[in-house]
């Protein structure tokens, strides 16, 4: 059951990947804000609705979503809300939130570069490469606003933004310096190696 802690509220929500559950957290401010959102699944969204119900909240409730990062697990359940509602996040989001054939078709040929250069056997490339059918867990959306280093969070005063690239290039940490609470996503994780994950260059050549 979903509890308050002052003016956050940690919701664990399942996803279908060996990782286990996913933490979203919900914070009082200005303006209620979902940290992160959970999967796009049927099951996660039951688990999230359930948890705000247990904090007397709905859905519709939540005024702003900010994300720690752009994977299917942190940001793939922004389907569950409103196209309106503002979506916060590092801008190196929004190119995994646009999904263009042209990302995809530049996603797949680095790794399959990338695997021909290493000697990865012909038969392992085709693990390398995502399709459309394969990114059903990933919401399409345009972030309204984007955030960077020194921020302070918008509806959220006194919450700062810390860079932590490396698990995603689009990584976000949000540290309170008035009580030392600090939400890190996958930057930090109990009982897991950190897991930093190879990306596309940003730029072509890079």
């Amino acid at each position: 059951m979903a509890n308050w802690n002052g003016d956050i509220a940690k919701l664990a929500l399942p996803t279908p990947f060996a990782v286990g559950d996913v933490n979203v957290y919900v914070v009082k401010g200005d303006a209620l804000t979902l940290i992160d959102t959970g999967v796009k699944t049927k099951r996660s969204k039951e688990a999230l609705t359930n948890g705000l119900g247990d904090l007397g909240l709905k859905l519709t409730d939540i005024e702003q979503i900010i994300l720690t990062h752009h994977h299917p697990d942190h940001a793939g359940a922004l389907d569950f809300f409103e196209k309106e509602i503002p979506v916060y996040g590092h801008k190196n989001n929004q190119r995994w939130l646009t999904i263009s054939d042209e990302f995809l078709e530049t996603h797949n040929r680095f790794f399959l570069d990338y695997a021909t250069k290493f000697g990865v056997a012909e038969e392992q490339k085709n693990k390398l490469i995502h399709n459309r059918d394969e990114i059903s867990f990933l919401s399409e959306r345009k972030l309204h606003g984007y955030l960077a280093e020194g921020d302070e969070l918008p509806g959220l005063p006194g919450w700062k933004v810390i860079e932590t690239p490396g698990h995603a290039q689009s990584h976000l940490s949000f540290y309170r310096e008035s009580d030392g609470v600090m939400i890190a996503g996958d930057h930090l994780l109990a009982k897991i190696s950190p897991n930093p994950l190879m990306e596309p260059p940003l730029l072509p050549g890079q």
